[in-house]
């Protein structure tokens, strides 16, 4: 709970497998949960692997949450809201606030250039539209330049407050009017198996993202300026462009002898180096098989 007057930074943070106690297992075991706040930016964090949800923010005004990577969750939302309608009982906390003893509001929150990848929890995103109405007042939130991705099934969108739920980005868009620029592609992580949420090469998150001021001086979750090359990359990770950082050459050798690799089909190649699972499609007599990879010469 934060009402402070100056901007409140969390950043940087790596999140992970939060669960439940057993004494109280409705225990939400959220990677970070924001509640009854203002004013604070939630950025360049790694969350991974939480039973309830990833980001959470609930009752709260002037959340920014951008550049982040959520994956693995397994509860109810990787980026939610909540919007309870409730009173404040006077605090300290909350003295002098003008929402205190009022219904608690839901205003100007962005979610920005966040990768949401892999989760397995309800909803990816659950967030609302505007709301005016007696004690509740909800409005001007926005989203964008996300990428949503699910490895073994299809993200799903959800509008709080008794929204719909879309299965498709589109439809969740014309229906919000969030997220036109966002993506559902494959992120091409290095190696998200292995844990290792950097974008390769020729992922769709390099530049994909929407600059702000405040980025010039940041840098991302490993310590590297937060925009290179003119754009900034979705995700917490910002690609570095580096010699190393590219793709090498790479022969793959197999079993009925030497193929080049497609490489839109081969995960892993980032630093120099190929980590994880590679395979190549071999094509014989007009029919094509998956190999695994036997040895590669650079």
């Amino acid at each position: 709970h934060c009402r402070w007057s100056d901007l409140i930074h969390i950043c940087y943070n790596f999140v992970h497998h939060n669960q439940p106690t057993p004494r109280d297992p409705w225990t939400g075991a959220n990677g970070i949960f924001l509640e009854v706040t203002k004013d604070a930016l939630v950025h360049d964090n790694l969350l991974l692997d939480n039973e309830g949800s990833g980001i959470v923010v609930a009752e709260s005004d002037n959340i920014a949450i951008f550049n982040n990577t959520i994956a693995g969750t397994r509860g109810s939302s990787a980026i939610g809201a909540r919007c309870d309608m409730r009173r404040l009982e006077y605090s300290p906390l909350t003295a002098g606030y003008p929402d205190v003893n009022q219904w608690l509001t839901f205003t100007n929150n962005q979610v920005v250039n966040n990768l949401v990848y892999d989760n397995h929890c309800q909803y990816d995103f659950t967030w609302p539209t505007d709301c005016a109405a007696t004690d509740n007042w909800i409005h001007a939130n926005s989203s964008d330049h996300n990428l949503f991705y699910r490895r073994d099934g299809t993200a799903v969108w959800h509008t709080a407050l008794g929204g719909g739920v879309f299965s498709n980005l589109a439809a969740f868009t014309a229906a919000t009017g969030y997220d036109s620029n966002s993506l559902t592609l494959n992120p091409r992580l290095a190696s998200a198996i292995g844990g290792d949420f950097r974008p390769a090469f020729d992922s769709p998150c390099v530049d994909a993202g929407t600059n702000a001021p405040w980025m010039t001086q940041a840098q991302d979750y490993a310590g590297t300026n937060r925009i290179l090359f003119g754009g900034v990359d979705i995700g917490c990770y910002e690609f570095n462009g580096s010699a190393a950082a590219l793709a090498p050459a790479v022969t793959v050798t197999s079993a009925v002898g030497t193929v080049s690799y497609d490489v839109t089909g081969v995960q892993g190649i980032n630093n120099g180096n190929v980590v994880g699972a590679m395979w190549a499609v071999v094509m014989a007599g007009g029919a094509g098989s998956t190999v695994g990879v036997t040895r590669l010469e650079q």
